[in-house]
């Protein structure tokens, strides 16, 4: 073989050697970009699984165990009922507490028929909004089928108890007391009261609050 022909030989194997490492770079810089684009997937469909409506995910609700690890049981209808009073409201609702496992709920002394428990209750509280404002435009929802007012600790206690009587209470002074009439007028003195509801009647003494 004469130098010419080699010569051009070793010119064709290095182009073909540059194409090579060229594909190489291009596939290496493709799966890259692939790579990136599943983890935002994953990603974006982790946040998916986590939202629960418009306004409200489970991180709102969730919380943890002894062990550090998210715990969350949540009703739906409680969910609902929020981004209706978020719609009345036309304001962010900031959850206090949501769900409580069995072992706190013990701690807490509340046990029975605790509805933070069963994933059906929520304490909330709304930046630049009384307690009492709170209160009674939460009462304008009827899905909410208890309704604590706790001036003691800051926040207005809702859930979605399966059960036709409505039950409202006032927590202050470190007592838990029914809202009667009087009552009403005493803490709402200051505040329009709500328009009167069809379902609303007189909360049982037996029934307790779940709060």
């Amino acid at each position: 073989m004469g130098d010419k022909d080699k010569s051009g030989s070793e010119q064709s194997s290095k182009r073909e050697e540059g194409r090579r490492r060229r594909r190489s770079r291009r596939n290496r810089f493709q799966e890259s970009a692939n790579r990136g684009s599943r983890q935002q997937n994953r990603l974006r469909k982790g946040k998916l699984t986590t939202k629960l409506s418009e306004h409200f995910s489970k991180e709102d609700f969730w919380t943890q165990d002894e062990n550090g690890k998210n715990k969350l049981k949540i009703s739906l209808g409680l969910v609902g009922a929020l981004e209706s009073l978020w719609g009345r409201l036309n304001k962010p609702i900031t959850i206090v507490k949501g769900y409580v496992t069995p072992e706190q709920a013990e701690k807490e002394g509340n046990w029975k028929r605790n509805f933070h428990m069963m994933g059906m209750a929520a304490d909330i509280c709304v930046k630049k909004m009384s307690l009492e404002k709170l209160f009674l435009e939460a009462e304008k929802i009827k899905t909410f089928r208890g309704i604590g007012l706790d001036l003691e600790n800051g926040h207005v206690h809702v859930d979605v108890r399966h059960q036709d009587e409505r039950v409202l209470w006032v927590v202050q002074n470190n007592e838990e007391q029914e809202l009667t009439a009087s009552l009403r007028e005493q803490v709402f003195c200051d505040f329009e009261s709500p328009v009167q509801s069809e379902d609303k009647r007189k909360p049982s003494d037996s029934t307790p609050s779940g709060s």
